[in-house]
């Protein structure tokens, strides 16, 4: 052992000597509220209320209480606020209701302001009473109603609350008083007084294993008695030489059910005294104290208590400005443990989530936790790397497996009675599945990496030689495992024809999202097997014969400028796993044994087409699904006749009185006034105008057109971020917006923007003369798309973004070619530079596809993309469509690499297909039965419209009529017979195809616009 090493092992030594048991008494200290005060937004300080009302006590200044502004409302009904101040997250309450003369009745209480989502039930689904304060029942769902929210009437609050994903709404439970005393809380409550407790009874049960310490304060830990513990598991003994695995929760204070998990692991631990031999275990329950004291929700406290909200914790790791940070942080620096967890638990989820770096460890972790965890969890993405504790820990080369796990705080394991023992049970379960895969791994995947010799240092030091195996953020040369990135892709997407399943040996290597300076490499291909030459391809198509010499094939030119490296290779087995074992990519200058000595691995995700998810790619099943793709008797006749019903749903809900300020728009029944929805229902109008020559639907055009515009930013021309770009209506799950039109409006949205101007251009299109001022706006829309080019072919999604979404690109490009063409054919020649900025669009759009025609959401990403996966449904459809409009301009006919790219999107939609056997007779469907989360976005009807009205594109544009047009025909051909709505003329004729309760999300309905997809998709048929 060198020096270094020595003297790193000792301080390592000395750091773990720090950890004694030196447990300090708590005190309840009352809060800065005297009990009884009447609480207000102007003068709150935290501690909660207490109020007498009929004869029944609601007390949340209890210790960790919470809920405000206790009233009455009607007989039995009281309601009161969970949110306290300008605290921007709300949904955690806790309070005891003394009511010994008023037991027997049942109560309504309602909470005013939640927030989530909209008005659904999310978190308050673990809502829990309780008779003893101690074992927590849970509200049954038919006892909960979701009800409007109650604003405070401080209209600077009530305007600041919540964000894009967090908007307010009520909710009512129904509560018999079974007890003279009872406790009301959601999520089940965990206190300090609960934590500390338990870390006592641990200490003085296990005397030789566990120690607790006090590793720090909060901004008010020792003014109200409650610092920061951490409590050491291990064997007695010299522990330097154990692995540590360090596990914390409570950087969000409500997310309680992450606490109960850690209490749960912690316990579990102590059943395995060979575990203790091991590994040293630090456990800290409790990171954010003092919310968890002050009942508060989200953040921890600030300075001044009561002047807005603290920080998030949760993303405070890279610049650990806040004292819990600051006292963390330096032991996990020191420690350096080989396992790392933040739990928390999503309030909104149905599944289990895990963020953090991919690789061979985690690849173990995920699977034995899927093997010992009772529910299903997801596949591990890599959510908060920039800034959760996990992704810092990554950077800074400080523990090998770090992670963030979201527990469940909304589904019981089965057999479990309570919530509370479930999220406890979810704790042992986890702790049982990382020693599994621990014991598992390689020394070199679970080796702990040496402690730093500066233990004041809140940055860590390189251990002696990790300069040389870290891998920089960006490089210029990389290794890859060949077998981690190689897929054999279905028969069809190599030119076989498609009416049976047939074999190949054409092997695809594909890396996404790779840090390489775009430029021109060295790419060198090891096979498997010694061979002569190797048959490789860039495109799947051509392949040349690249001579092997010294055991590799090199490439050169191989040209990267989009973050991926795809190619293809004959293996000449179709049995073989794949014909490659490595691949190397290099500059050129240099030669293959340097490259190999500095090359860093890339192993930042396993690559996994899901092709045998895919039912109808099996041999078996191929057959039957082509015979339904080829049936007839669903066509021209059938998809007029759902046009119609669309028109007359449009006819039925447009706002006629001149006097209502929506006079023009569709009365949607999310119940909201949408300006894209209005800009649909216009063409909609105009296609029945051409047809009949019927002047009221003209008329009705006109109107919904001139209602869009009052969504658009025209106010100020100098204000680039706005001027021209219309905003997007929407109040509801996918955030806090308007459902009435008002001012001022919202931000500017490139979304928005340009699906409107494509409508607004279908409208002239259709016969509807251009006033001056259509044209302005036309024109002022398209200079907004210009203005908001970001970087080289990246348009801003909203107004203030900057990520490089797909979806916006297409959609960017999309607009300004579709205005430059029609304002030059009305005699307005518009800037040659704005069809250079759509062509640069139009080109990254490219560039990001995939092998397997998928577009990831955002450039480059890695787990929005790499599969036939459900998740890409929608972005699919948005992308492909707006990019399909612009490329069948006259401008981008001759895009290079366009026509290719539409054929393996079309394939894409192909193999997420499915026939769904259901009444009245077998349809071919979209694939969303794997559809996770709330929302399910891939069960929006709309994404079938969306697929559909592609497809029939894609036949036309690449010559390729077979089986596109078949497959958008039995799209519609579903959503007809089984998404229809015929009973209820209150709703819009095709189905949403998600929950009543689930409203106010302005993609799930998009009925007008699936109107205009309709009679293009006719327009198409020959």
């Amino acid at each position: 052992m060198s020096r270094r090493e020595v003297e790193a092992v000792k301080h390592k030594r000395d750091a773990l000597s720090l950890l004694t048991t030196t447990m300090t008494c708590w005190s309840l200290a009352s809060s800065q509220a005297a009990s009884g005060a009447p609480w207000s937004y102007e003068d709150w300080k935290p501690g909660g209320q207490r109020a007498t009302i009929d004869g029944i006590t609601f007390d949340s200044t209890i210790h960790c209480g919470a809920a405000q502004d206790f009233v009455k409302i009607a007989p039995d009904h009281y309601r009161f606020r969970a949110r306290a101040g300008l605290r921007l997250y709300t949904w955690r309450f806790y309070f005891k209701i003394e009511c010994p003369k008023a037991v027997g009745r049942t109560i309504t209480l309602e909470v005013a302001d939640l927030n989530h989502g909209g008005r659904q039930p999310w978190q308050e689904s673990a809502t829990v009473y309780s008779v003893d304060g101690r074992t927590w029942t849970h509200v049954a769902e038919e006892d909960m109603k979701i009800v409007p929210w109650t604003p405070t009437g401080h209209d600077a609050i009530d305007r600041e609350y919540g964000d894009r994903t967090h908007v307010p709404y009520g909710v009512q439970f129904k509560l018999t008083l079974t007890a003279p005393v009872m406790w009301f809380a959601g999520p089940t409550p965990y206190t300090l007084e609960r934590a500390d407790k338990l870390m006592r009874r641990l200490a003085e049960d296990h005397p030789g294993l566990v120690q607790v310490q006090t590793v720090g304060h909060s901004y008010h830990g020792k003014t109200h008695g409650h610092p920061i513990r951490m409590a050491r598991i291990t064997a007695p003994g010299d522990a330097t030489k154990r692995d540590g695995v360090f596990v914390m929760s409570g950087e969000h204070c409500a997310e309680t059910a992450g606490i109960y998990a850690c209490q749960g692991w912690m316990l579990e631990v102590l059943k395995h005294p060979d575990w203790l031999q091991d590994y040293v275990f630090y456990f800290v329950p409790i990171v954010n104290v003092d919310g968890m004291y002050y009942g508060a929700t989200y953040h921890n406290m600030g300075p001044s208590p009561g002047k807005g909200p603290g920080r998030n914790l949760s993303t405070n790791w890279r610049e650990r400005t806040e004292p819990e940070t600051r006292a963390i942080w330096p032991l996990l620096a020191r420690l350096r443990p080989v396992f790392f967890a933040s739990l928390h638990n999503g309030r909104h989820r149905r599944t289990m989530e895990v963020h953090g770096p991919p690789g061979p460890g985690t690849d173990e972790l995920m699977r034995q936790w899927r093997r010992e965890v009772g529910f299903d969890i997801e596949d591990c993405r890599p959510h908060g790397r920039s800034s959760r504790c996990w992704g810092v820990l990554e950077k800074e080369g400080i523990a090998p497996m770090a992670y963030t796990i979201e527990t469940l705080l909304l589904v019981r394991q089965p057999g479990f009675e309570t919530f509370q023992d479930s999220y406890v049970e979810t704790g042992r379960q986890l702790a049982r599945g990382t020693i599994a895969a621990l014991a598992n791994l390689g020394p070199e995947a679970r080796k702990p990496r040496v402690a730093t010799p500066h233990p004041t240092s809140t940055k860590p030091a390189l251990k002696p030689d990790s300069r040389k195996q870290a891998m920089p953020k960006t490089t210029d040369r990389l290794r890859f495992d060949a077998d981690r990135f190689t897929a054999h892709l279905p028969w069809f997407y190599h030119g076989l024809p498609f009416d049976k399943t047939q074999t190949h040996d054409i092997y695809n290597f594909e890396a996404n999202g790779l840090d390489l300076p775009p430029g021109d490499y060295t790419v060198a291909l090891i096979p498997n097997k010694t061979q002569a030459t190797l048959a490789v391809s860039l495109d799947g198509r051509t392949f040349k014969q690249i001579p092997v010499s010294d055991g590799r094939a090199e490439l050169f030119p191989v040209s990267i400028r989009n973050r991926m490296l795809s190619l293809y290779v004959k293996a000449g087995d179709v049995e073989h796993a794949g014909p490659l074992r490595s691949v190397w990519v290099y500059p050129p200058g240099i030669d293959f044994a340097q490259a190999k000595d500095s090359a860093g691995n890339y192993t930042r995700y396993r690559r996994d087409i899901r092709s045998d998810d895919r039912e109808i790619l099996r041999k078996d099943n191929w057959n039957e699904f082509n015979a339904v793709l080829n049936r007839r008797g669903f066509g021209k006749k059938q998809l007029r006749a759902m046009f119609n019903d669309v028109l007359d749903w449009c006819k039925r809900r447009q706002i006629l009185d001149p006097d209502d300020i929506h006079y023009g728009a569709i009365y949607s029944e999310e119940d909201k006034y949408d300006f894209r929805d209005a800009a649909a229902a216009a063409v909609c109008f105009a296609y029945a105008w051409r047809d009949t020559g019927d002047e009221d639907c003209r008329r009705r055009a006109i109107l919904a057109r001139d209602y869009c515009y009052k969504g658009q930013h025209m106010a100020d021309p100098d204000n680039k971020d706005r001027f021209g770009g219309f905003a997007h209506m929407v109040h509801g799950a996918w955030g806090k917006g308007q459902q009435r039109l008002s001012q001022p409006l919202g931000g500017a949205v490139g979304v928005e923007t340009g699906i409107i101007v494509n409508l607004l251009v279908k409208l002239i299109e259709l016969g509807l003369t251009p006033s001056a001022d259509d044209l302005e706006r036309l024109r002022a829309a398209a200079l907004w798309m210009v203005n908001n080019e970001c970087s080289p072919g990246t348009f801003r999604h909203h107004e203030g973004a900057s990520h490089d979404c797909q979806n916006s690109n297409a959609l960017g490009a999309e607009a300004i070619v579709r205005a430059c063409d029609a304002l030059s054919a009305l005699g307005h020649q518009p800037p040659t530079s704005w069809l250079e900025a759509a062509r640069r669009g139009m080109v990254h759009f490219i560039e990001g596809q995939e092998a397997i025609g998928c577009w990831p959401y955002v450039f480059a990403n890695v787990g929005r993309g790499q599969a036939f996966a459900e998740h890409s449904l929608p972005d699919q459809g948005m992308g492909v469509y707006h990019f399909l409009v612009a490329y069948n301009t006259p401008a981008f006919r001759d895009l290079p690499g366009a026509v290719d790219a539409l054929k393996r999107a079309a394939r894409w939609w192909l193999c997420m297909s499915r026939i769904d056997p259901s009444a009245p007779m077998p349809t071919i469907d979209l694939d969303d039965r794997q559809a996770r989360g709330s929302l399910k976005f891939s069960k929006f009807t709309w994404c079938r419209f969306m697929a559909a009205a592609c497809l029939m594109r894609i036949a036309e544009l690449t010559g390729e009529a077979k089986p596109w047009r078949q497959l958008a025909l039995r799209y519609m051909e579903h959503v007809d017979l089984k998404l229809r709505n015929r009973t209820d003329p209150n709703k819009a004729p095709f189905k949403r195809a998600t929950t009543d309760d689930m409203t106010l999300c302005s993609w799930i309905q998009a009925v007008e616009w699936a109107g205009v997809l309709l009679r293009e998709m006719e327009e198409r048929l020959p």
